[in-house]
């Protein structure tokens, strides 16, 4: 059976909905994936998430309003992974720094 023949594996919403149910995950990383803003608010439901890793194209500073209501949530990585050429272009990245400045991003 080939991938495209069965449902998709492909990171999305609902697979964060899925992945938010896991209550004392502590770290996750994210790489690729085709979700939405509302899929990654449902990780809000991970209480426990100290380190959040995410490399992905498209992604918005408001994109990660929901960090804000993460009490463990120290580490937020990922978003200049490339420098320039990353995930997020610096702008967005000096965005979610402000909107965030409890979390390190480095």
């Amino acid at each position: 059976m080939y991938p495209e023949d069965g449902p998709s594996l492909r990171l999305d919403d609902h697979a964060l909905s899925v992945i938010a149910d896991l209550p004392a995950l502590e770290s996750l990383s994210l790489l690729g994936g085709s979700y939405t803003e509302h899929g990654l608010q449902q990780l809000r439901r991970l209480r426990k998430l100290r380190h959040l890793h995410i490399e992905r194209e498209g992604l918005i500073a408001p994109m990660f309003r929901f960090a804000a209501a993460m009490p463990a949530l120290t580490r937020l990585t990922g978003l200049d992974e490339f420098g320039d050429d990353g995930p997020m272009p610096p702008a967005e990245v000096d965005e979610v720094r402000a909107m965030l400045p409890h979390i390190s991003t480095d």
